[in-house]
């Protein structure tokens, strides 16, 4: 989620200002409510603390599938720019 504008994203915004949650927690939010595993970096501590957010969010309303509802998760994966944000740990040099 580090790059290709999604932060920006218009839509992205708008389910941020719809909940209430950061565009960060919003994005965090949808890919765990996927089932998808998240490794979230931090810059600071701010970020961690979004972060932290949306972990508790899923866990408080579990019960109600999560804090984005499904037409916010179906606009969301309306998004696919085809890019993809993951390492292959055989590319690194060490």
């Amino acid at each position: 989620m580090g790059a290709g504008g999604l932060w920006e994203d218009p839509e992205v915004a708008a389910v941020a200002a719809e909940t209430g949650l950061s565009t960060a927690t919003v994005l965090l939010c949808w890919v765990m409510q996927q089932g998808m595993p998240v490794i979230a970096k931090a810059s600071s501590w701010k970020h961690l603390v979004e972060n932290s957010e949306a972990w508790s969010l899923l866990s408080s309303e579990r019960s109600s599938g999560g804090p984005l509802s499904t037409e916010q998760l179906e606009r969301l994966s309306a998004l696919n720019k085809d890019e993809h944000f993951c390492w292959d740990p055989e590319t690194i040099k060490y």
